[in-house]
């Protein structure tokens, strides 16, 4: 967490673990913290600042927001960490050389699909991008994100495989529109109230006159001025 700008109380730094994120900066002052994105400079959320001060550190990061890129991408090159370079599989163990020189091996009880598979069909498996390994006879997908972190398959996907085997997808044909029927359209006509003028058989009553309109009125015929 190096601090690449300070200025009075606040403290500028970059967490150097977060890669997968656009470009941005956290600015620090006591127990308040801040989060700026810097293409384009914008707030991201905050803790505890008062919005004069965030004001403030937006018009303290506008004049630096390059030499603060330029330190961003140089803390967060990035490296072919996941990128598939071998596989290789047999009855008991799956095993996966990355790019990086690590070499990953789990045990195929983490992922029984592939394990009860016939050994040409678990054989029969190839690399899908760099960061994810298919099995085309088995319909089945692996990241290498899943492998590196130890996560194992889920438990509903067997009873949910018995029920859609593979071949069974519905395959739309080309061109056709799905519309959305997930609300209603808005109505334009009101529909008419039940009110004494709305019901049949009953006279329409006019509007009562205004009190100014009958004053004036009656002033008029009685022959006295009236101020305007």
């Amino acid at each position: 967490m190096p601090v690449v700008l300070r200025e009075g109380p606040y403290r500028v730094f970059i967490y150097r673990n977060e890669p997968d994120e656009p470009p941005h900066v956290h600015v620090i002052r006591d127990s308040c913290e801040a989060k700026f994105q810097l293409v384009p400079l914008a707030l991201v959320h905050s803790r505890r600042f008062r919005p004069i001060e965030l004001r403030r550190i937006e018009r303290m990061l506008r004049p630096n927001a390059t030499r603060l890129l330029e330190t961003w991408h140089a803390l967060h090159v990035r490296r072919p960490a996941r990128s598939l370079k071998r596989i290789r599989i047999d009855d008991r163990r799956l095993t996966v050389d990355l790019a990086d020189g690590r070499i990953i091996s789990v045990p195929l009880s983490h992922y029984p699909a592939v394990r009860d598979a016939s050994p040409a069909d678990r054989a029969n498996c190839r690399p899908l991008g760099d960061t994810a390994i298919e099995w085309p006879a088995l319909d089945y997908q692996l990241s290498v994100f899943t492998i590196l972190h130890g996560l194992r398959e889920e438990p509903g996907y067997a009873a949910w495989r018995r029920e859609h085997p593979i071949g069974s997808e519905i395959v739309s044909p080309e061109g056709t529109y799905f519309p959305k029927t997930s609300h209603r359209p808005r109505r334009t006509k009101r529909v008419a109230s039940l009110s004494s003028a709305a019901l049949p058989g009953r006279r329409k009553r006019k509007p009562a006159a205004s009190r100014t309109k009958s004053v004036t009125s009656r002033t008029r015929k009685s022959g006295l001025k009236t101020k305007r």
